[in-house]
């Protein structure tokens, strides 16, 4: 059952990460038309949507664990589970937006001073921001999922538990 779990949230906040760094790193180029520079409120509350939608999902699939369970180690091994493929999904998300949109991001306003064209430097700075969602995306899952597994496990004990009988 976890292990289903795992998976399904694990692509879902994936999905979620992988918006909020595809417009991310792409709303300051052509290729989303600017948006950063033109609509820069939209810009900022779609960012801000994938990161909540992330950090939601994060707490449901500890819930959700916790709920079906009983316990919330299960809540708690099913949010760092999903936030470990998350991470993946976001590590290959941020390595492939920076091969395949290279100098559309060299050329963005946000990245010229920054990078300074040197398309190596940037390649690097990916990586490395890439790398540090394996780790965010578990942490996550143990603090924002255990929250969510300690709210499934209070709520399964109080629906699923049967009353006492005189």
């Amino acid at each position: 059952m976890t292990r289903r779990l795992n998976l399904i949230f694990g692509l879902l906040i994936g999905v979620m990460w992988m918006g909020e760094v595809i417009f991310g790193n792409l709303g300051d180029t052509t290729v989303l038309g600017n948006v950063r520079t033109f609509h820069f409120n939209t810009y900022r509350i779609v960012g801000w949507a994938f990161i909540g939608g992330a950090l939601a999902l994060t707490a449901v699939a500890g819930f959700l664990g916790a709920y079906r369970s009983g316990r919330a180690r299960e809540g708690v091994l099913v949010g760092t589970w999903s936030g470990l493929i998350s991470g993946a999904i976001t590590l290959a998300t941020i390595m492939a937006i920076t091969v395949l949109f290279r100098d559309s991001l060299l050329l963005a306003p946000s990245n010229v001073k920054e990078f300074a064209g040197s398309a190596q430097a940037m390649f690097w700075d990916a990586f490395g921001a890439g790398v540090n969602h394996m780790w965010i995306g578990p942490l996550i899952g143990v603090t924002i999922g255990g929250v969510g597994a300690a709210a499934g496990k209070w709520l399964h004990k109080v629906l699923c538990v049967p009353p006492l009988t005189a």
